[in-house]
């Protein structure tokens, strides 16, 4: 919309149901993990609602719904969404050769116990996505990394690359 932000504020606009629409569609499918507004002035949100377009009915559904949010203004509400775990979509350094989660799919039982690699592809081993890798990654420029180094410095412009925030989801976590 080409009044959307003015003052880096938009309330949105309103429909015949009193309801505020803010909207962003992506040529691909993209991970949102979290939503994060400030309330301002006397009409804070009462609840937010993340919709999904469903392409064989051709209409908007709801895929989220938070409720019972911070009314009072000047508030920012944080809501985490990312309750799905996924794979880091770079490949890793495993006995000194390039592999991917794909590759530890085929022998999920033996792959996923060998060490950092659950942590690597917590999807494909069952495992929790609450730990950065442990395991070193290669980056699209095929240098060779691990999630030490995204912290150390300039960690917001990493986390900002491709496949980093699921990589090293713990420190990215913040800058998403």
């Amino acid at each position: 919309p080409d009044r959307a932000f003015n003052n880096g504020a938009w309330g949105g606009r309103e429909d015949e149901f009193n309801h505020f629409y803010i909207g962003m569609m992506f040529n691909s499918a993209k991970l949102v993990r979290c939503i994060k507004f400030t309330n301002f002035g006397d009409k804070p949100a009462i609840e937010v609602r993340v919709q999904a377009y469903n392409d064989i009915d051709k209409v908007w559904e709801n895929a989220y719904i938070k409720k019972d949010l911070d009314l009072n203004t000047g508030a920012t509400n944080v809501i985490p969404l990312a309750t799905t775990c996924v794979d880091s979509p770079l490949d890793m350094k495993f006995n000194a050769k390039k592999r991917s989660c794909a590759w530890v799919g085929k022998k999920q039982q033996t792959r996923c116990g060998k060490a950092g690699v659950s942590s690597h592809c917590p999807a494909t081993c069952g495992a929790g996505c609450s730990e950065d890798s442990k395991k070193k990654f290669i980056l699209r420029n095929g240098k060779t990394k691990n999630c030490r180094w995204i912290k150390q410095k300039n960690t917001q412009k990493k986390c900002g690359k491709a496949g980093i925030a699921e990589t090293c989801r713990v420190t990215c976590a913040q800058y998403i």
